[in-house]
């Protein structure tokens, strides 16, 4: 559905006597022809044709006079057709406040923020004491509770959609730390990771644009975590190289054991290999694009 055909069919204007004031008035009024009887009154105005109330528009020969209302009818007996009246004033008090149409791309990002919960293994309880049986044995499987972390929704007006940001930063944590202390956000290096972009394609005041959403969620514990160097086999020096590891009476183990940093078992290693599951990126660029400064 679209606008096919528009014209300008009568402009007019008059002068009077308003509190003591003189106060000049016009009107252009626009006849527009659409390929659909089901035309929405918002894709007429958004016409290129049209004056626009935001920016400000003046009368052609009145730069004093602003445009105060658009006003688009459709006729009944024809309607693929609209008659869309344009109202000009010199007098400020004419012009109401709710009458200067907004840019909502000028409008800052909003935040929102939400506990974001999650389900933990916990082997030691708040007085950091292990949590065991009464023969002494870990709890198989190990218990759970439930913890919550921030979780935050950016949301910030955009002309066209962030294809290049939402490729760089969905599944991606941040590399640096992060400080907006005046918009409530402060958290350090790997603890927060972009969950993705959402967001809807909208018209308000004669403009189109994306209201997109950004989702990010905080872990505590960080999100690359580094794994203990452990496992059940170790290296040797003859083939086939790797033999599984034993107990002191020569038993097979049935739990994971440390190694040290050639894969040889070593009970008093304390090594953690990297494991990066997460790109890790600036964040800097993303908050930019999202306004916040």
């Amino acid at each position: 559905m679209s606008v096919t055909h528009i014209v300008l069919r009568q402009r007019k204007g008059k002068e009077t006597l308003t509190g003591g004031k003189r106060v000049r008035t016009f009107q252009a009024i626009y006849h527009v022809k659409c390929n659909s009887i089901n035309e929405d009154p918002n894709t007429i105005l958004a016409h290129p044709s049209l004056p626009t109330l935001a920016p400000v528009s003046t009368w052609p020969t009145d730069a004093g006079s602003l445009l105060v209302d658009r006003d688009p009818q459709q006729d009944m007996d024809r309607p693929d057709h609209w008659v869309v009246t344009l109202s000009y004033t010199s007098s400020p008090d004419i012009r109401k406040p709710d009458d200067v149409a907004e840019n909502p791309l000028l409008r800052p990002a909003v935040i929102e923020r939400s506990p974001c919960q999650r389900q933990r293994i916990f082997t030691v309880d708040v007085d950091n004491n292990l949590i065991k049986n009464t023969a002494g044995d870990l709890f198989n499987p190990p218990p759970e509770r439930e913890e919550h972390a921030p979780s935050l929704t950016i949301t910030k007006n955009m002309l066209n959609w962030p294809y290049a940001a939402e490729l760089a930063f969905t599944d991606a944590i941040n590399v640096n730390p992060i400080t907006y202390v005046s918009r409530g956000i402060g958290y350090g290096a790997r603890l927060v990771k972009c969950n993705g972009f959402s967001g809807k394609e909208s018209y308000e005041n004669g403009f189109n644009f994306w209201a997109v959403s950004v989702a990010l969620e905080v872990n505590w514990d960080g999100w690359n975590k580094d794994k203990l160097n452990c496992g059940f086999n170790e290296k040797i020096d003859v083939a086939p190289f790797f033999r599984h590891i034993k107990d002191a009476g020569g038993a097979e183990v049935t739990e994971p054991k440390m190694l040290d940093s050639l894969g040889h078992y070593d009970p008093a290693s304390t090594l953690s290999i990297p494991c990066k599951s997460y790109r890790e990126v600036a964040f800097a660029d993303l908050f930019t694009i999202l306004g916040i400064t």
